[in-house]
């Protein structure tokens, strides 16, 4: 059912009430709109009320009327709440700016936003690659938009399921809410699949962190922690000595989690290593297309660390997961003050905010002092965006596309930072910097957005740590063939689209 006006005053009044930025009410919304135009084929930029400038990001759109038409989200099941919720003032502020956000896009736009959630975990990925696959061949434009698994939706480019969006004349990949790192590193021969940035809350919430208790650093005389992130001594060596010696047995002689460490880690954080660490899976050539550059003098240090650091060390405890999303053993270790440092992402704070000792958090730390830049990794089961290759015209999918990710910047992100984790979760006013830190610097690697299709290259670098395998330069040199074919492909791809 198409959202009512009344929602657009809810959101005015939601807006408000965030001192973050401007309301809108007072900036007009349908003043801005050209009646004339009804199509997004024949529809011009609108310059606002005499071209003014204003604070409100989606009124520096141009303006469209889509007659009321559907547009349909293709997305999973369990993260549907990113995309669409029927469920305004539920007291969830996050929910309700996406409810709020998605009102305001139908109303300036005479759209309806309708979700099409469909399994997609990691076990269901066949279920909705079938789905997205099968309206592509059919021609079938029953999807405008995708929000798909990053790890294995990257898949379906090699099978022309998606548009490029750089020919998608009504989306602006230049603009402040498309995350730069992601839109240049994956445009190879001017093409690109997928988007990345704010539209995501699931790329927000999977972005990694270390949080560390204070009271146990206080203890161990440890309060530099933010001083050394500032000054760029926050590295991996550093990392080591602060976790060194702080194992301590429950009394039953045995390693398990009732002991206390130095650090709780898993395989997923051992991943994102790589990219924090500033270890380059593919690198641009002076072609401009990629050569594979992994099996690196560094990347082989720093598994040689890792793996050290995990088998060799009693203060650090490897979790290994039996659902990517179940840390709640080891959370639970955390809060019950077992553990100078945990790593994980950001949405978990919201578990942590229940501790009674007080916890920061910082950024994973550098390779070493002379990395230039800390780097930030999002877990690769966030939400990427398409337009399905189906369409005749795609032109309201990249207008919508851009509106909500323009509005998710000025009123969903701020709601899911400044609120949920800085007004509530963080309890100092360093952990609020380290989180702008964090949030600034986060990096893709086009091998890293591929790594499913290159025979998971990116997994294996974790997953032999937490297998205990210390093979990882045996078993590259045996794979390295297999890989740099992959990579061949995935560049033939994009050569035959431009």
């Amino acid at each position: 059912m198409k959202k009512a006006t009344k929602l657009l005053c809810l959101f005015l009044a939601f807006l408000m009430s965030v001192s973050m930025f401007v309301a809108c009410a007072d900036e007009g919304t349908d003043d801005d709109k050209d009646p004339d135009q009804s199509t997004p084929s024949t529809t011009e930029p609108n310059e606002g009320d005499g071209g003014e400038e204003t604070s409100d990001l989606l009124l520096t759109l141009p303006s469209y009327d889509f007659n009321e038409e559907e547009f349909v989200i293709l997305c999973r099941t369990d993260k549907e709440y990113e995309v669409d919720t029927e469920n305004p003032s539920t007291g969830d502020i996050v929910n309700d700016a996406i409810f709020s956000r998605n009102a305001r896009v139908e109303e300036l736009y005479n759209v309806e936003i309708v979700s099409a959630p469909v399994n997609g975990t990691w076990d269901q990925q066949s279920v909705f690659t079938s789905t997205l696959k099968n309206a592509v061949s059919s021609g079938s434009e029953d999807f405008d938009l995708v929000a798909g698994y990053l790890a294995y939706i990257s898949n379906l480019a090699m099978d022309d399921c998606f548009y490029n969006l750089h020919e998608v004349n009504t989306l602006n990949l230049e603009s402040e809410w498309w995350s730069e790192s992601f839109v240049d590193n994956l445009t190879l021969f001017d093409c690109l699949y997928f988007a990345d940035g704010d539209i995501s809350l699931t790329m927000w919430e999977s972005l990694y962190a270390m949080y560390f208790n204070k009271q146990i650093a206080e203890d161990r005389g440890i309060d530099n922690l933010y001083e050394m992130v500032i000054d760029g001594e926050w590295t991996m060596e550093a990392l080591y000595e602060l976790t060194e010696e702080l194992y301590e047995d429950d009394g039953n002689d045995t390693v398990d989690m009732g002991d206390s460490f130095g650090m709780i880690i898993n395989c997923h954080s051992i991943r994102a290593m790589v990219t924090t660490c500033g270890i380059p899976i593919t690198q641009r050539n002076d072609e401009g297309t990629y050569d594979l550059v992994f099996f690196e003098d560094n990347t082989v240090n720093l598994f040689d660390e890792l793996y050290s650091y995990v088998h060799s060390n009693d203060s650090v405890y490897m979790m290994v997961l039996s659902d990517d999303s179940d840390y709640t053993d080891i959370l639970k270790m955390f809060t019950n003050n077992q553990s100078l440092f945990i790593s994980g992402t950001l949405d978990q704070s919201a578990t942590l905010r229940n501790m009674d000792t007080a916890f920061g958090i910082v950024p994973f730390p550098k390779y070493d002092k002379y990395q230039d830049n800390y780097l930030s990794h999002s877990y690769d089961g966030h939400s990427i965006f398409s337009i399905p290759a189906s369409l005749v015209d795609p032109s309201m999918s990249g207008a919508i596309m851009d509106a909500l990710g323009a509005e998710s910047k000025q009123s969903v992100v701020p709601q899911y930072y400044e609120v949920v984790l800085k007004g509530r979760t963080t309890r100092d006013e360093e952990s609020r910097e380290m989180l702008d830190i964090i949030r600034d610097n986060l990096h893709f690697d086009f091998g890293f957005v591929y790594s499913v299709y290159m025979d998971r290259i990116y997994s294996h670098f974790g997953d032999l740590i937490e297998g205990a395998k210390n093979t990882f330069a045996s078993s590259y040199v045996s794979t390295a063939e297999a890989y740099e074919l992959k990579l061949e492909e995935i560049i033939e791809q994009y050569e035959g689209i431009s």
